[in-house]
């Protein structure tokens, strides 16, 4: 949609099933968040997405932010770590010091303000298909860290390149990049904070035959929750894909085994199986899993929001609520 583009939806009342509490939904696309906020605070729509940053400002206005939880799932990805021509980051002790370093916690109050909790695997959440209550974000252990780099040959540390892009309904990927730098430095590992245009990014991973200046590097990447995660594993774990994040043949497997189930059980036992895989071998670091934040104006009452519900990115709603 284009700027300023709207859908309007009208309420079935005939619907057999559980009858929508509006009677008209109104879209609008509008990209920037300074117009959003705007609009919200002049009264010309009823709710918007905002960024975790403009909490105070919309609190201030005497309006109101209402959170839905495992939104997004943010990470840092390791590129062409299962290639010997990623130095360090070819060393399974490397990936899980550099997991051991960051303070998720932390992070996840300070950097997202208390709207993010630790991630166990990256991309899945608990309102994923596929997600693993059996697993746990990686514990807060520099001291470990720094054994695990020195029993792999790397005791003086290394310097590695950390990508952070202004990847859409993502903007805390830059914030998150200097906080995992600072965690790395104090382990020994200085990040070359690289900022970089996400389509620019994006055209070295897609490409055909993937760019090599990125294999043995690393990216701030954001994921928006969806109810099955077939598709985001396909994309970043399988080894024809896009991101090529592994090369792993039992992976690929479980994941072509998912596509090719019509059994939902199954298919959820297959995403478990190849998540615990990448949970274990480290090829990304899933960091939080984070909230999506809607500003709410003051014609809206109580609002119930979905768990994992991050697609109403840069839209708004204006709705006329029935009696």
């Amino acid at each position: 949609l284009e700027t300023g583009v709207s859908n309007t939806y009208e309420a079935n009342e005939s619907y057999w099933g559980k009858i929508p509490q509006f009677k008209m939904l109104k879209l609008i696309q509008l990209p920037e968040e300074t117009t959003r906020i705007s609009a919200l605070k002049k009264g010309e729509v009823d709710a918007a997405e905002i960024s975790i940053s403009s909490k105070k400002t919309i609190l201030d206005a005497g309006l109101r932010v209402k959170s839905a939880s495992d939104a997004w799932a943010h990470a840092i990805v390791f590129f062409g770590s299962y290639l010997p021509a990623a130095g360090p980051l070819y060393n399974e002790k490397v990936r899980m010091a550099l997991s051991l370093a960051v303070n998720r916690r932390e992070v996840a109050d300070y950097v997202y303000t208390g709207e993010a909790v630790p991630g166990e695997m990256f991309p899945v959440t608990p309102a994923s298909l596929g997600f693993d209550p059996n697993l746990k974000a990686y514990p807060y252990d520099p001291d470990k860290a720094r054994q695990l780099l020195k029993e792999a040959g790397y005791e003086k540390g290394f310097t590695i390149t950390l990508y952070t892009t202004n990847q859409a309904g993502a903007p805390e990927l830059a914030d998150l990049g200097q906080a995992v730098a600072g965690y790395w430095d104090k382990i020994g590992v200085k990040a070359n904070l690289v900022p970089i245009d996400w389509a620019a990014m994006r055209a070295m991973i897609v490409a055909k035959e993937q760019d090599p200046k990125i294999t043995g590097t690393t990216l701030t990447l954001g994921m928006g929750a969806r109810g099955s995660s077939v598709s985001q594993m396909r994309l970043l774990f399988h080894s024809k894909d896009s991101y090529r994040l592994d090369n792993n043949p039992e992976v690929d497997r479980l994941i072509d085994a998912s596509f090719a189930e019509a059994d939902a059980a199954k298919v959820e036992d297959n995403i478990r199986k190849a998540v615990r895989i990448e949970y274990d071998n480290n090829r990304s670091l899933s960091i939080v899993r984070k909230n999506i934040t809607l500003a709410l104006g003051k014609t809206v009452g109580d609002m119930q929001t979905l768990k994992g519900y991050a697609y109403w990115s840069k839209l708004m709603a204006s709705a006329t609520h029935a009696p």
